[in-house]
């Protein structure tokens, strides 16, 4: 479930219900969510970000 995360940082799209859906999903997964938190500041530049659930 590694993929969530890497699309998560290379996305440059407008969509960001899609991105949203994506974060949620990789949430929900231990490796990808540990990978999250650590990248943080990088998943902080995207312009959906202050979109995403909490």
């Amino acid at each position: 479930m590694d993929w969530p995360f890497a699309w998560l940082l290379t996305y440059r799209g407008v969509d960001c219900q899609l991105w949203s859906f994506v974060y949620s999903k990789c949430m929900e997964a231990e490796l990808c969510s540990e990978l999250a938190k650590i990248f943080v500041d990088e998943l902080k530049k995207h312009r959906c970000f202050g979109h995403a659930p909490s």
